[in-house]
């Protein structure tokens, strides 16, 4: 990123979780700049801005209060559509997790139960590089590092 920070949208529901994911951020070392959206309202008066992230992390739990998903919102959103949406959940149930791809999702990832994992994992997700690396390769490494992860059935890259 060249010395410049890193834009996060972070969208989760619960305060608790939100300050985790600050912290979490702030360990790993990486320069970022986290805004954040608890409600499908904030969401869609994020959407307004003119800020574009660089990467958008998203609850797996968070609901839309419309007819689509917070992921379809985010990918119906021109300036957005092409940013990596990251699903955190704390449960990884196959038919979400397919789901979530389906819908446009890049990662699904499992919350680790310590903030020293999470930064860890946080780390290796700020660090990819979206529009050089294959998006194979970066489950495949994500598969390889944490086997608790749920993914779509990977093929080892060539």
């Amino acid at each position: 990123m060249n010395g410049e920070k890193i834009e996060i949208l972070c969208i989760d529901d619960d305060p608790d979780d939100v300050e985790i994911f600050e912290e979490a951020a702030s360990l790993t070392g990486i320069p970022v700049n986290i805004r954040h959206a608890m409600n499908d309202v904030q969401l869609f008066d994020y959407f307004k801005s003119s800020i574009v992230p660089n990467v958008i992390f998203l609850d797996g739990s968070v609901t839309c209060h419309c007819k689509n998903t917070c992921l379809e919102e985010i990918k119906a959103q021109k300036h957005l559509s092409d940013i990596p949406v990251v699903i955190l959940s704390t449960i990884g149930i196959d038919y979400k997790v397919n789901d979530m791809y389906n819908r446009g999702a890049v990662l699904f990832l499992i919350k680790p139960a310590s903030l020293s994992d999470l930064s860890s994992l946080l780390r290796i997700t700020l660090c990819i590089n979206w529009k050089r690396d294959s998006l194979d390769d970066i489950k495949y490494n994500f598969a390889v590092r944490y086997p608790e992860m749920k993914f779509p059935k990977l093929t080892s890259p060539v």
